[in-house]
């Protein structure tokens, strides 16, 4: 109906936005929604140069995205400037931007999976034979969603690791990450 495609938009300009305003979403949203997966076409456009503009400089800036455009000559079929400025207002917060994002995903396998059937469907009033009918359907199957992971190491590859080297005995270490909180003027400054 017409107020899920609504909230479907919706969604979509508020994770856009939230891809500008906080690059550091742009690989937990585009891990869930690729471009192909927005409904509106000026949000495909845009959601392209966000992650070109993302991987190419590690950033995503509303400006920088309208300049990617307007070097693509693709600015106006996007909204223009002034519809990019709006989606920054829409912006999502970061966390938030992942569940929309996976809102937007599901819409667009909804929308393959209602062009798979249509298409099975006509195949069967032809006359395809059963197991090409199958076939059809069973590739309107959406594939999984999968969620970015973190970088990380198996607890067997920790385990191979080298011996700590202390510069504290069981304090702190030669190399790594200390965290070091007390009571005020204790001596951790000194330390």
């Amino acid at each position: 109906g017409d107020r899920r495609s609504d909230a479907g938009a919706a969604a979509e300009r508020a994770v856009l936005g939230a891809m500008m305003v906080e690059p550091s979403c742009v690989p937990a949203v585009a891990a869930i929604a690729q471009p192909v997966d927005y409904f509106d076409p000026r949000h495909r456009l845009i959601a392209r140069a966000i992650q070109a503009e993302h991987v190419e400089r590690g950033t995503s800036p509303t400006l920088a995205v309208v300049d990617r455009l307007k070097a693509d000559d693709r600015l106006a079929e996007a909204g223009g400037t002034t519809y990019l400025l709006d989606l920054q207002e829409q912006a999502a917060p970061c966390t938030s931007a992942r569940r929309y994002a996976e809102m937007g995903h599901e819409n667009a396998d909804r929308r393959r999976i209602a062009e798979r059937c249509a298409e099975a469907a006509q195949a069967a009033r032809q006359g395809a034979p059963m197991p090409e009918l199958v076939s059809m359907l069973d590739a309107a199957r959406p594939a999984p969603l999968t969620h970015e992971t973190r970088p990380g190491r198996s607890w067997r590859l920790v385990g191979e690791d080298p011996p700590v080297e202390w510069l504290a005995d069981g304090l702190v270490p030669v190399a790594g990450l200390v965290v070091l909180a007390a009571d005020p003027n204790v001596g951790k400054t000194l330390l």
